[in-house]
Parts: structure tokens; sequence; C-alpha cells
């Protein structure tokens, strides 16, 4: 009995010391996992430091050695010298301009020698620089390019020009100086003769400052034709420089009115000399004076302009309505057939004859011109809106 009880106790006794490691051994399982993490999480930090090492060791040579891969392809690509040269290109040339004009012109915009295209003021210089120049009208914009053909750059002009309207004859009655249709003074490189070229077959239209500059295979060789302003007042300016004065300003407003008349060429003179009746109040402020090839003279009496008001004074249109029909009554002449014409009157056109001793000049005039061959033609194209 007393072993039997003493075999229980023993038996108690083990039970309890199990249960006692088996609770002992659940109180350390969150500190063992506590461990653990902390483990993995200094393990991860320090493959962390060891990649951002090898990161910063690495990359800076295959960054380096990536940029000089890319500089050597461009190199390669787009192969440049150390100084772009830059050329002039007038882009919206009219057709009326000579080629020596055209070269004076593109001489006079063309930047210094050395400057350079990738210059970021070149283009803004070039602009300043059409301005100043007497041909151009209008300067819209001045454009960089590469050019297709050589290894420079080409600097693109795109403006508006000024042709030239009439001739103005100076007070001295020597002098003479173009100016154009808004009244500017141009220099005296203005195309002075016109004549059709044959390229790829086809005939066209070219000028030049003079008949030494035409090709010797050129057809229709002809004079442009310019009118003469007599009676300007006011001296020319500079070339390029607005030409001031009213007298001038009547003449220019007649050279609108007879530009696209087909009988233009016959009207050698706007005569301005009496604007506003400044040598008599009794003859016409504005005349014109038509020739011939032979020389004969017609005087037309225009008159003046009306008021801006309105006024008694016959119409321009109707002034230039009847020189019309007396152009078309006599195929196309306007000199040669009457000594004056007078358009001032209103409805009707008043003529007076040559006297008899100016038909005997006409005709001494016709014979001794009769092998005369000199053409003379207008100038065909204004300068572009």
């Amino acid at each position: 009995m007393r072993r039997g009880r003493c075999g229980r106790n023993a038996a108690r006794t083990m039970a309890r010391k199990k249960r006692a490691k088996s609770s002992g051994a659940g109180k350390d399982r969150p500190r063992l996992l506590g461990r653990c993490a902390r483990a993995v999480a200094e393990r991860r930090a320090a493959l962390g430091r060891g990649t951002l090492a090898a990161a910063l060791v690495l990359l800076p040579p295959m960054a380096i050695a990536l940029g000089l891969w890319g500089a050597r392809r461009y190199v390669l690509e787009h192969p440049e010298r150390e100084h772009v040269g830059a050329r002039v290109r007038l882009v919206d040339a009219p057709d009326w301009l000579p080629p020596m004009l055209r070269r004076a012109i593109v001489a006079d915009l063309t930047p210094p020698v050395g400057a350079d295209l990738r210059d970021p003021g070149l283009a803004e210089r070039v602009y300043q620089r059409a301005e100043d120049n007497p041909w151009l009208r209008e300067v819209r914009f001045v454009r960089k390019s590469r050019d297709a053909e050589n290894s420079g750059g080409v600097l693109e002009v795109h403006a508006a020009y000024r042709a030239p309207a009439a001739r103005v004859l100076a007070a001295d009655g020597r002098r003479c100086a173009y100016v154009s249709h808004d009244s500017h003074r141009l220099n005296d490189t203005v195309p002075r003769w016109r004549a059709r070229l044959q390229i790829d077959g086809a005939l066209h239209e070219a000028y030049f400052t003079g008949h030494e500059h035409v090709p010797a295979g050129a057809r229709d060789a002809s004079r442009v034709h310019y009118f003469l302003l007599r009676g300007v007042e006011a001296e020319p300016p500079p070339p390029g420089e607005p030409w001031a004065g009213e007298d001038l300003a009547a003449g220019l407003r007649m050279v609108e009115l007879l530009w696209d008349r087909p009988y233009r060429a016959q009207i050698a003179e706007i005569d301005v000399r009496n604007f506003r009746g400044r040598a008599s109040r009794d003859e016409p402020q504005l005349r014109l004076v038509a020739r011939d090839r032979w020389g004969n003279r017609t005087e037309i009496l225009f008159g003046r302009f009306p008021h801006p008001d309105g006024d008694w004074v016959v119409s321009p249109a109707e002034k230039m309505a009847k020189l019309d029909a007396y152009a078309d009554a006599h195929a196309g002449r306007l000199a040669g057939i009457d000594a004056q014409v007078d358009l001032r009157r209103h409805g009707r056109l008043v003529v007076s004859a040559y006297s008899e001793q100016q038909r005997r000049s006409q005709a001494a005039r016709r014979r001794a011109a009769r092998h005369q061959t000199d053409r003379v033609a207008p100038l065909s194209h204004r300068s572009a809106p």
C-alpha cells in the first residue's frame, strides 16, 4: 500500500515537471520570433548597403562610357565644322529684280566674315540690316536653316520689296533720282532693260540693270519705261528715306492711275510744276506729256485732283475714261494725233490739232528716225503687296 502511494506521487511529480517545461517554452517563443525578425532585418539592411555601395562604385564609369558612346554616335551622324558659316537667301524676291541688284541686296544683308549660324542673335542682326535696306518695304521674318548642298547654313529673308515707280527730275534740271510707289527714294541700281530668255524650253521674262548685262541669245530686248516727274520742289533724300512733298504725292497718284493702262509706255512725263497754281492760276496743275517713237509730242491736260470733301472738278475716273476712249479711237495711240488733249471739261473731250509747222516737223522726225529699232516697254511687275 505504501509503495503504491509513492509510485503515484512520483508520477504526479513527473507530470508537474512536464507541465512546467511546456509552460516555460510557450513564454520564450515570442522572444525567439523577435530575435529572428531582427536578424532578418539586419541582413537585409546589410545587403542594401552593399548594393548601394556597389552602385555608387559602378554607375559613374557606366554613365561616362554611355555619354562617350552617345557623343561619338552624334559626331559620326552630324559632322560639323568648328565654325558654321551662313549665306543670305532672298525667298520672296520679285521677278523684276535684276541679278545685279539681287546680288547687291544679298551683299548688304550678309553678316560680317566670321559670323556663326549658331549665334542666337545672328537672325536678329540680319533682320535689322534688312529693315535698313532701301529696296525692302516690309521685312516679315528671317529664318535659319541648314544648307542641303553645303555644310554651312542659310539665312532666309522673307520680305516685300519696293518697285521703282518713276524718275524724279531735280530742281536743277540735271539730276534724276528714282522713287518707289510708297514715296521712298531708291538708289540707281534699277531694272533698265527687259528681255525674254530661253530656259528649259520655255521663254521667261528677265530684267537687267544695263544693256551690257543682257545675254546674247535673249529675245525682244527693250528698255524699261519710267515716268519722269518734272517740277518736284523737295530735294531727294538719301536712299531708303521717305520723300516728302504734296507735289510728289500728286505725281505718284497720277502714276497709280496710269500704271495698268495699255498706253502707259507712251506717257513720258508727269508735269507738276504748276501744282496748286504756283506758276499760273490759269494753267492746269497737272499735265501729261505723251511721245511716240518718232518724238512727236502730245500734251494731256489733266488738271488737279478734287479735294477730299469733294468739289466741282471732273473726277479722276471720268478723266481716265475719256483718255481710254481717245486711245481706243486711235488704235491705242495717244501721241502724234493731236497737239493737245484736254480732260478737264465735264461730259466732253477737247482736242487741239497740230499746226502746219508742227506737221512738217513731225514728217521730218519720221524720216530721221526711219531706221530706229530701239523699243520701250513698261515694268510689268510691281512690288509684292
